[in-house]
C-alpha cells in the first residue's frame, strides 16, 4: 500500500479487515476511503494528519469507540487529533520556517486561485443582463478591483443590494470526485435554480449537508438523482415524522446519513423516498421508537441499518429480515425476540449490535462473544418446528447450545 502514492479512492468494505494498516497514513493523495462492514476495532490517531482525506467510512465495524461509526470525517479527525502525541517543543534551525515564508506560501496559493486553477465555482444569481457571474473566467471577490466595465456594473448592483440587506450571490464548490460540500453553512434550504445549474455542469456523486439548519429533506436534491450516491444530512433539525412530505427520487443513492436529528419514525422515508439502490442507512442518535416492517420492501437493496441511541422499545425479526448489519445498541429494548436468531445462517444477518439496552437476557457475556453466539442463543428459544425448518434451509447438522 505504501507504493500507491497516487491513490485517490480506496474501497475495501465488507471484508474481514481487522486493522487499518500503518502505511495507510502515507497515502497523501487519498480523498475517499471505505472500511465499512469489516472487523476494525481501533482507529489510528495518525489519520488526523491526513489533510486530503475528506471521507472515511467506518460503519458496521465493532469499533471500540462506538461514536466513530456515525461521526463525520471531520469530527473523527478532530477527536483523533486530540490523541496524537504533542509535537516537539522546537525545530532545528535549518528546518525552521519564518512567518515571512509562511505568508509567501499563502500569497502563492491566493495567486493560483485567482488564476482560475482552483476548484470549479458556480455563482447563483444572474446579472440584470441575463449573464451569470459563472460565465466569467472567475468570480471577483467583493474587495477586488473591477476587471471590466461589465463587471463594474455587476459589482455596483451587488453593492446596492448588499446595502439593502439582500445577498446577491452564492458560490458553491464541487470538489474532485463530484463532492458538493455545503456542510456547516447555516443553510436551511437549497435553491432549485442553483441545484439545476450545478447539475448541468457537474456529475454530483456526493452531497454533504451535515451541521446545518434543515428541518426537512430538500426536494431540490432530485436534480442530482441520476448520479448522487451518498447523502449526509446528519446534525440538522429533521424532526418528528414530517421531515419529508413529497416524493424525492434518488435512483442512484447507495448510502444516506441522517444521524443526530430529531426524527421519531421512518415512515416518511418509506412513503416518499424513491431509492431502489439504497444499501446503507444511518439514523443513529434520533428519537425513533420502532423499526417499521416494510423497510426492506421500500428499499430492496438495503443491507446495513444503523439505529443506535434512539428510543426503540422492541426489535421485531420481520423488521430487520434481509439485512446483514443491524446496530440497535443503546436503546430501550426490553426483550429480544428469539426469532431474530433465525435470521442468521447462509446469506442472513451477519452483525447484530444490541448492547446497552434494558433486556436482561441474553446476558452480557453472551453478547460479548459476538453476533453468532447471540443468534445461536436466541435460536435455542424458538419452537422446535421452526428450528427444524431453519436447520433444513441452512444445511445445519448440529449446533452447540450456548448457556
Amino acid at each position: 500500500m505504501a507504493t500507491w502514492t497516487s491513490l485517490v479512492t480506496l474501497s475495501v468494505d465488507e471484508n474481514s479487515i481487522s486493522t487499518i494498516p500503518s502505511c495507510f497514513i502515507t497515502l497523501e493523495k487519498l480523498r475517499h476511503a471505505d472500511f465499512s462492514s469489516n472487523d476494525i476495532r481501533v482507529v489510528p490517531p495518525e489519520i488526523a494528519r491526513m489533510v486530503g482525506l475528506s471521507m472515511l467510512r467506518l460503519t458496521g465495524n465493532p469499533l471500540r469507540d462506538k461514536k466513530f461509526a456515525s461521526a463525520t470525517t471531520d469530527e473523527l479527525k478532530e477527536v483523533l487529533a486530540g490523541r496524537l502525541e504533542p509535537p516537539p517543543p522546537y525545530q532545528e534551525p535549518g528546518d525552521a520556517r519564518t512567518v515571512t515564508d509562511f505568508m509567501g506560501c499563502l500569497v502563492g496559493m491566493d495567486s493560483k486561485l485567482k488564476g482560475g486553477r482552483g476548484p470549479t465555482m458556480v455563482v447563483e444569481n444572474v446579472d440584470a443582463d441575463g449573464r451569470s457571474d459563472a460565465d466569467d473566467d472567475f468570480a471577483t471577490p467583493p474587495t477586488s478591483a473591477p476587471q471590466s466595465p461589465a463587471r463594474s456594473t455587476s459589482s455596483t448592483a451587488g453593492d446596492a443590494q448588499s446595502r439593502a440587506g439582500t445577498p446577491t450571490s452564492q458560490v458553491w464548490t464541487v470538489k474532485p470526485g463530484g463532492l458538493l460540500d455545503r456542510a456547516r453553512t447555516a443553510s436551511s434550504a437549497m435553491s432549485d435554480a442553483m441545484c439545476s445549474e450545478v447539475a448541468a455542469r457537474h456529475q454530483v456523486r456526493q452531497v454533504q449537508l451535515h451541521h446545518n439548519l434543515f428541518t426537512c429533506m430538500p426536494n431540490s436534491l432530485g436534480v442530482f438523482g441520476a448520479t448522487l450516491g451518498f447523502l449526509s444530512l446528519s446534525h440538522n433539525q429533521l424532526a418528528g415524522d414530517c421531515f419529508l412530505a413529497s416524493e424525492l427520487a434518488l435512483p442512484a443513492l447507495r448510502e444516506i446519513n441522517l444521524a443526530s436529528n430529531l426524527m421519531t419514525n421512518l415512515e416518511p422515508l418509506m412513503r416518499f423516498l424513491r431509492a431502489p439502490a439504497l444499501d446503507k442507512m444511518d439514523v443513529s442518535m434520533n428519537r425513533i421508537r420502532s423499526i417499521p416492517q416494510g423497510l426492506k420492501q421500500a428499499f430492496p437493496q438495503l443491507t446495513v441499518l444503523l439505529a443506535s441511541n434512539n428510543h426503540l422499545t422492541d426489535l421485531e425479526s420481520e423488521s430487520i429480515r434481509g439485512l446483514k448489519t443491524v446496530d440497535a445498541s443503546s436503546n430501550e429494548i426490553a426483550q429480544l425476540n428469539p426469532r431474530i436468531g433465525l435470521l442468521g445462517g447462509q446469506g442472513g444477518l451477519q452483525r447484530l449490535e444490541v448492547t446497552g439496552n434494558r433486556f436482561k437476557v441474553p446476558r452480557w457475556d453472551i453478547l460479548e462473544r459476538g453476533t453468532e453466539a447471540t443468534l445461536r442463543w436466541l435460536r435455542g428459544r424458538v419452537p422446535a418446528d421452526e428450528m427444524a425448518a431453519w436447520r433444513e434451509g441452512n444445511a445445519e447438522e448440529s449446533e452447540d447450545e450456548v448457556d
